[in-house]
């Protein structure tokens, strides 16, 4: 990943960076890698941020679905946390995006 972005930033491209799609033996590796990365201007985001953003408008029938799954992926990373001793409650995302769909700003 980070061969590829460093190359399109040289290139002149504005270049992200998904950090959890890619993997990596060793939590080390992973935080230089990123940390060269933002250094070269790269812009190191989730596979939630790039779903959320080509999803573009919560209220297309591909709303809900996505938003399940995100609030799946949320919930097992909470819990599996090495940081975290205790369960913690993480609201479903596809019920917050419902409640908030009622609210329009315009």
């Amino acid at each position: 990943m980070a061969f590829v972005a460093l190359s399109a930033v040289a290139e002149g491209y504005d270049a992200y960076a998904v950090v959890d799609c890619s993997g990596t033996w060793s939590k080390l590796v992973q935080e230089a890698a990123v940390a060269r990365m933002a250094q070269a201007g790269i812009k190191p985001i989730t596979w939630v941020a790039v779903g959320a953003e080509l999803q573009g408008d919560w209220r297309n029938p591909t709303g809900p679905g996505l938003a399940e799954v995100m609030g799946r992926t949320v919930r097992s990373t909470a819990t599996s946390s090495a940081a975290s001793r205790r369960p913690r409650r993480v609201d479903s995302l596809a019920g917050h995006l419902r409640k908030r769909r009622t609210s329009r700003c315009t």
